[in-house]
């Protein structure tokens, strides 16, 4: 059956005495309101929560309703809108109940399982993730119900009644059953109907007002569930059953016997001294623990308080009803009272255990020896709580209702990852990523067990750090943090909901900058998903955990090995070694790293203390980077499901590989080829940019780009006139005329030529080349992601996958080339015109050849048309070039003919001139021929032949 809600109010009044709650019972009229009998139910409430009260730590709890004559169960999940625990001192927060409820009706065997109502389902799962529920608490209610009617009212007809419902009033016998002792507290309920709030509160003060009733109602700032917590939370003390639970655990003779009277036990009839202590300390053995019970003392927290405690200090109020003290359970591990005492290395455990223990009745003396702290210490926690309460913690400890994850599939339903899969579709360098999770999981021996962390923790930890550099950019702050929507969408094998958040909040909070308590608070505030403080806790300390391994693996250190020593002092504590390893080439760099030892912000500092040693390798051991020409080819294979990012990284470092293995030839001038070759690697880096500009990073696509025009600027001269000398050798070659015919051209095109390289020659050795050039490789190398997020701060997702926008871009980058249509079909046709076609032909045949591991033969077929396409327009080009730079060089040697005076330089310079000047016909002719074969081919290259290509293309491409 499908669930109700509501916002429920109400306001709570404990009855006094019996006579009091006879008088309410019997109850008919409080001034001009009268009150009329509706019912006499018989309840019995069960709460169901986890066995550390997970639930009601979030302010949450889901109770089973049974009333005596009915075949069904009424569930019922209340979320409170304003805490009564939140402000102890506002007496009108404290008196009304403001609560949202979700109810849902199912039959009287029901089981959580049964619960089939979306909301109430889908909060318990947003809450709980897998965890299963079990009865906590059992209450049998005797209510008495009644109608308050509206101020006024006259009639009783039936119409009149409902008509006039102003609230209901309840009278409640409530009983809770605790070591088969009955405990039993009366209540007075009253809760708004029809009416209004301030209509209720009129009502209410005139029902206080009633000689009957004044002084004899107090507010109830807590709920029924509420005061049954309190009372199972004392129940020991209530029943006078103190049972030091350390001394019945670790079978400790009780000190002393009995309790003297003020409640505190003596250590062998010795008495404390004014400070509260034992006259020795210690008690007659150092190593004996002193137990002190402070019932003065106890008792200070609230109920939701103590559960949240209970979820930063890992204890189960459920296991040992007998376990008074639980001091054993705050850490989940066994406690040594040796020589090394109680420890606990994370400081929110800690805090959290002694509070615990305090208000369950420890003196500060016998927390600090438990605990292996100063008294003053202890002191210090009570009064910062005091102070703030649970402020004093930087977790959330409510349910953010606009939490848009709602909806979860069952486990067995869709695709569910490994860390490493994501590793490889998110494009991180799996070196990185695995070294990273390396130095994570030796430091996780040293940190881990010490927090209470457990070998499940250890593997989400892996993730977290093979997973540290998902989605994000390079450079520009965008304040957009993919990476938690990532963790969320993409379930990692064998984590549970929890868990999964919990990586989730692990993103979050590493982009916290220097971290506080208020600043970690507000980011898991505001998430959109949540989590209980157990996990919240958890995530704090393995992010301290990341964060710490990850500055070591930056560095270029590598966690070796971790240790415990014993202090050299008696009284010394221990001290946690961790020992890193850094190459004595980077020791340079290491020097930043003593800072670790005593880490003054971040994560590691919120959540713990520690030591760091390093280590330089043997010189030995040093790595030695290959260099450009040892360096072997990158195979770096284009997926249909790489994002666009990561595939232009893989174009970038192809192209990088082959400007690097033409770079010295370049240099060296052994071969006019090299210069070809480098120029093509770059321009295809720019192409590259060009296509893939709405993917990438602008502040760095703009530096890159910039630098790579100035690489092609410095070596655009010296190409232009190896293709000079090129095309002239074949021409010559072709027509059968001796190279002596072109003497005077070729001096001078040699000279020109030598400058040209030189310039080129102090670009490529330039500090500005080669710092770009090493910031490149930086950057490709270290596999830093260059995309833009593709999650936008409204959550829009944009397309970023190969396989979801190649289409479009193939369409667009067609679509650019057929636009010249109508500027090739007038008589005349702009020169440059043709060459910005050539340009637009050139993208459109990288795109195809970039993605054609992802494609099939059409997109081969259509690449070697577009090529002989290409050619023609690129013969077509130097041609044109060829003329304008020929006339020059015509203009150039004739001026040389002016001022000389030997007869046979001059008779060099006419025979070169008038070659030269057929040369220069033959390339106009050449142009002419070029473009009636261009007009044949590109004739047929219209919107329909492209769609129809494309189409086929995409039809075969490995989508």
């Amino acid at each position: 059956m499908s669930g109700t809600h509501k916002l429920e109010i109400e306001y709570k009044f404990g009855i006094e005495n019996s006579g009091t709650f006879e008088f309410l019972s019997r109850l008919e009229q409080a001034g001009e309101y009268k009150i009329r009998d509706k019912s006499h139910p018989l309840f019995t409430d069960i709460f169901y929560d986890t066995p550390d009260f997970l639930l009601y730590a979030l302010g949450f709890y889901l109770r089973k309703r049974l009333e005596d004559g009915r075949d069904e169960a009424v569930w019922t999940l209340k979320k409170a809108e304003a805490s009564a625990d939140e402000d102890e001192n506002n007496d009108e927060a404290n008196e009304a109940h403001k609560r949202y409820e979700i109810i849902q009706i199912l039959p009287l065997d029901s089981t959580c399982a049964d619960i089939s109502d979306p909301d109430l389902k889908n909060t318990l799962t947003a809450v709980l993730g897998e965890t299963e529920l079990i009865p906590v608490l059992t209450l049998e209610q005797d209510r008495i119900f009644k109608t308050v009617l509206q101020k006024g009212s006259g009639e009783d007809s039936e119409t009149d009644f409902s008509k006039n419902r102003l609230g209901d009033l309840s009278v409640d016998s409530v009983s809770l059953t605790l070591s088969e002792q009955k405990h039993t507290f009366t209540e007075l309920e009253i809760e708004l109907a029809d009416g209004t709030e301030n209509d209720l509160k009129e009502f209410i003060e005139t029902l206080k007002s009633l000689p009957e009733l004044q002084n004899n109602l107090t507010v109830n700032r807590f709920s029924k569930f509420e005061r049954g917590l309190i009372l199972y939370f004392n129940r020991d003390k209530i029943e006078g059953k103190v049972v030091p639970g350390f001394e019945k655990r670790l079978s400790l003779p009780n000190p002393g016997g009995e309790e003297n009277e003020n409640g505190r036990e003596n250590e062998n009839g010795k008495e404390k001294t004014d400070s509260g202590e034992y006259e020795n300390g210690k008690g007659n053995d150092e190593n004996k623990i002193v137990f002190e019970y402070d019932s003065a003392g106890s008792g200070f927290l609230l109920p939701r308080e103590k559960a949240s405690l209970m979820q930063i200090a890992g204890k189960d109020y459920t296991s040992d009803s007998t376990d008074y003290f639980s001091g054993t359970a705050f850490t989940g591990r066994d406690v040594n009272f040796g020589e090394t005492g109680f420890r606990n290395e994370d400081l929110f455990t800690k805090n959290a255990s002694v509070l615990l223990a305090l208000d369950s009745g420890m003196s500060f003396g016998f927390a600090a020896q438990v605990f292996q702290t100063e008294v003053k210490e202890a002191a210090e926690i009570r009064s910062s709580f005091e102070k703030g309460r649970l402020e004093m913690f930087p977790f959330v400890f409510e349910m953010n209702t606009d939490s848009p994850y709602y909806y979860q599939k069952p486990a067995d339903d869709g695709k569910v990852w490994t860390a490493e899969e994501l590793v490889s579709y998110y494009g991180l360098d799996a070196g990185q990523a695995f070294g990273n999770a390396e130095n994570a999981d030796r430091f996780f021996d040293f940190a881990g067990p010490a927090n209470g962390l457990t070998e499940k923790d250890r593997s989400l930890l892996k993730a977290a750090a093979l997973l540290s550099g998902i989605g994000k950019g390079i450079s520009v702050e965008r304040n957009i943090k993919p990476a938690a929507d990532v963790i969320l969408t993409h379930p990692i094998k064998d984590l549970t909901l929890n868990e999964i958040k919990m990586l989730a909040l692990i993103f979050d909070l590493r982009e916290i900058k220097n971290p506080a308590a208020d600043k970690i608070r507000k980011t898991i505030r505001k998430s959109g998903f949540f989590l209980p403080p157990a996990f919240q806790k958890k995530a704090a300390v393995l992010t301290a955990i990341l964060e710490t391994a990850a500055s070591i693996s930056d560095a270029g250190g590598k966690v070796e090995k971790t240790e415990t020593t014993k202090g050299e002092s008696e009284g010394e504590t221990e001290k946690r070694i961790v020992k890193i390893s850094y190459r004595s080439f980077e020791t340079e760099e290491t020097k930043k790293e003593i800072r670790l030892k005593n880490p003054e912000k971040g994560f590691a500092k919120e959540a713990f203390d520690f030591m760091i040693a390093y280590e330089k390798s043997p010189a030995g051991d040093e790595t030695k980077k290959p260099d450009a020409e040892s360096a072997m080819k990158p195979d770096l294979k284009i997926n249909a499901s790489d994002m666009m990012a990561v595939a232009a990284e893989k174009i970038f470092i192809n192209q990088i590989y082959e400007s690097d293995k033409a770079e010295p030839g370049v240099i060296s001038a052994r071969d006019i080829e090299d210069v070809h070759d480098m120029r093509v690697a770059l321009r295809k880096i720019r192409s590259a940019i060009i296509i893939f500009k709405d993917y990438l990073d602008p502040e760095w696509l703009a530096e890159t780009e910039s630098e790579i025009k100035k690489t092609l600027s410095g070596l655009g001269e010296l190409r232009d006139l190896d293709v000079i000398l090129e095309k002239t050798d074949s021409w010559l070659k072709a027509e059968k005329i001796e190279k002596e015919k072109l003497s005077v051209f070729y001096e001078t095109v040699a000279a020109d030529r030598n400058k040209a390289h030189a310039i080129a020659v102090d670009y490529l050795g330039s500090e500005d080349y080669l710092s770009f050039k090493a910031e490149l490789k930086k950057t490709l190398d270290g596999n830093v992601y260059l995309g833009m997020p593709h999650i936008n701060k409204k959550g829009d997702v944009a397309p970023t996958r190969i396989c979801d926008v190649l289409p479009s871009i193939l369409y667009q980058k067609a679509a650019d080339v057929t636009a010249y249509h109508e500027w090739m079909d007038g008589p005349y046709i702009y020169v440059d015109k043709l060459h910005r076609l050539r340009i637009a032909a050139k993208n459109f045949r990288y795109t195809l050849d970039f993605f054609k591991d992802c494609l099939g033969d059409a997109a081969g077929q259509l690449i070697k048309e577009f090529k002989e396409l290409q050619d023609i327009l690129g013969d077509f080009h130097d041609a044109v070039v060829a003329v304008e730079v020929i006339g020059d060089y015509i203009e150039k040697i004739r001026k040389e003919a002016d001022v000389i005076k030997e007869d046979g330089r001059l008779r060099q310079i006419e025979t070169t001139l008038e070659t030269l000047s057929d040369y220069k016909n033959y390339r106009k002719e050449e142009m002419e021929t070029l473009l009636s074969v261009f007009h044949t081919k590109w004739e047929k290259m219209n919107r329909r032949f492209f769609n129809e290509r494309i189409t086929k293309i995409i039809a075969e491409a490995d989508f």
